[in-house]
């Protein structure tokens, strides 16, 4: 008995370990009506991408110079937001989206310490970009 727990742990120590260099990819087959008949897991490996970072957008034109410090995250409601390399009375936007790249909170201020009341939101993973015009900042955010 022993040594079919030590051979089931290490063939699962060993998924893990591939799972986390690695992607599965579930392939499906669909019958004339569109219903979905038989799924397969594609044998092919796909290596994950670790040059991948949390930059939900595709903005490769734009300086990124503004920093900000974004917390609690995850957070119950309340997010506080301190901007740093921000010009002196410099207009700045801060754009919220949900998974669905929807706009879901927008807003403008002058101020470099900022408090958001995101509570209305539905709990979830969302993105928040800071934009002056010039530079921006995203990051992802979690609202529990």
């Amino acid at each position: 008995m022993k040594k079919y727990i030590l051979i089931i742990t290490l063939f699962f120590t060993s998924i893990l370990q591939t799972q986390s260099q690695t992607t599965l990819k579930f392939n499906f087959t669909y019958d004339n009506n569109g219903n979905r008949i038989h799924r397969y897991l594609d044998p092919t490996p796909r290596k994950i991408d670790p040059n991948l970072n949390d930059k939900p957008f595709s903005d490769s034109n734009s300086n990124k110079t503004i920093a900000a410090d974004i917390y609690p995250n995850p957070t119950q409601g309340i997010l506080n937001i301190d901007i740093t390399n921000l010009p002196t009375g410099k207009k700045f936007s801060i754009s919220i989206y949900d998974t669905y790249n929807k706009l879901v909170y927008l807003s403008e201020s002058y101020q470099a310490n900022i408090v958001l009341n995101i509570s209305d939101l539905s709990c979830g993973i969302y993105f928040i970009k800071i934009d002056s015009g010039s530079s921006d900042f995203k990051k992802i955010i979690m609202k529990e």
